[in-house]
């Protein structure tokens, strides 16, 4: 009976791995998931070849740079550009990591550079989401390695880690198996290649970017952003030392951007957390560009109150302003990655070469 039960489990075993391994064969030769949003993105950059430059980040970048006043505000400067806001609300890494290698992956011919919201590895997954695309899609394993160590690697109490482990493990094997994907091959079959359409989408008109949707910024937590904004006038905020993992992260980011032929440049978005100000490049051994709105000193527009729907996040007319000084301080970078001295005293800028 005991023998009869192993010889069972075994050949179940067996079973299971060499389905799941010829899922896996199979999972290789597909495209990603369709994923409401993100796919129509990417689909949009393989449709206008002319696009040269990137925005990829969260719900930050999504609701924070507008694309077509960049190119504007460039164009005025003498360097012209054809840009686009490959954001979504949510989108931190690996995901962001994993959407832009799907990019690179389609080599925009006319690419140049990418402009990366600089932030920490995410590793939280809600369970609530799991039977979603969107968090299915980015789990492939080299991505999914890379959360399971930034999960290892955080102070989470040990009950947290093991459910994000349990999350990630069952996303991979979704996204990997290729669970649930059946239907959306047979509809691609019936309705002939390009047919396949997702529901359009408002950022369709504005390249990309959609303002942040309007809501009061009051009451006590307006109060407490404007204190703390008023206390960084007199002392700046403290740089934080780059995570080992996610610096190693951003060096191959770094890497195969270049390989692509384009220049990756960092943003670290406004913010009044020391938490997030990482700025430090050098130490990190990270060999790019990186632009910084972290000082309401050098950017008080950025930092009004009236500019943002909460702490986070900007409005229309904080994007604006916001869109309007990274133009400025592109414009400040000389060719080879060196920020011009200006830039750092404050001084107004000389205008540069195009890159």
């Amino acid at each position: 009976m005991v023998t009869a039960m192993f010889s069972l489990l075994r050949n179940a075993g067996a079973f299971l791995a060499a389905a799941f391994a010829v899922c896996a064969a199979i999972n290789g030769g597909l495209s990603s998931a369709p994923v409401f949003g993100l796919t129509q993105k990417l689909e949009y950059l393989a449709a206008h070849p002319e696009v040269d430059t990137v925005f990829v980040g969260s719900s930050r970048v999504f609701h924070a740079f507008i694309p077509q006043q960049f190119d504007r505000e460039m164009a005025a400067r003498g360097f012209p550009t054809r840009s686009f806001n490959l954001a979504v609300d949510g989108m931190r890494p690996p995901e962001s990591y994993y959407v832009l290698r799907e990019m690179l992956k389609r080599r925009p011919p006319a690419l140049r550079r990418v402009f990366i919201e600089l932030v920490d590895l995410f590793p939280k997954v809600s369970t609530e989401n799991l039977g979603s695309a969107r968090y299915h899609h980015w789990h492939d394993w080299r991505h999914t390695r890379l959360v399971l160590q930034q999960v290892r690697a955080s102070r989470a109490p040990l009950s947290e880690k093991c459910e994000q482990v349990a999350v990630h493990i069952v996303c991979f094997a979704v996204r990997m198996s290729n669970l649930g994907r059946g239907p959306e091959r047979v509809g691609l079959l019936l309705s002939g290649p390009g047919k396949a359409k997702l529901a359009s989408n408002p950022w369709e008109e504005n390249a990309g970017y959609v303002a942040q949707p309007a809501r009061e910024f009051a009451g006590e937590r307006r109060a407490v952003f404007e204190n703390t904004v008023n206390a960084l006038q007199s002392r700046a905020l403290e740089p934080m030392p780059l995570p080992a993992l996610c610096a190693a992260a951003i060096r191959e980011v770094v890497a195969e951007v270049r390989a692509a032929g384009a220049e990756p440049i960092f943003v670290l978005s406004p913010t009044v957390a020391r938490g997030e100000n990482f700025t430090d490049f050098v130490a990190a051994g990270i060999d790019a560009r990186l632009i910084a709105f972290n000082d309401p000193r050098r950017y008080p527009a950025i930092f009004r109150a009236e500019n943002h729907s909460d702490h986070e996040h900007l409005n229309a007319a904080g994007a604006a302003a916001y869109t309007s000084a990274l133009a400025e301080e592109f414009a400040r970078l000389k060719p080879g990655g060196v920020l011009d001295p200006s830039a750092l005293s404050g001084d107004p800028p000389e205008r540069t070469e195009a890159r």
